[in-house]
């Protein structure tokens, strides 16, 4: 198994220089960036939630009353 990858190595390689890696450390960082806004979203969207939740919270009696003070106030107010 081993001799075909010795007979497909060369004498003095060539070096590898940080410009011929650059691409493939680039796409990492957009991987990442990508998975981090995925979960970004994830977690506002379940703020979101709550927050829309928030207003079945308050009882009845809380709610009668902002609908008559709504109905108290003016466009001018």
């Amino acid at each position: 198994m081993i001799t075909p990858l010795v007979r497909r190595q060369v004498a003095n390689p060539p070096a590898i220089t940080a410009a011929d890696v650059k691409p493939g450390r680039l796409m990492d960082h957009e991987d990442a960036s990508m998975v981090c806004a995925v979960i970004t979203y994830f977690l506002l969207g379940i703020c979101l939630a709550f927050v829309w939740a928030f207003r079945f919270r308050q009882g009845q009696l809380v709610r009668r009353l902002e609908l008559r003070v709504e109905g108290l106030l003016y466009p001018a107010d």
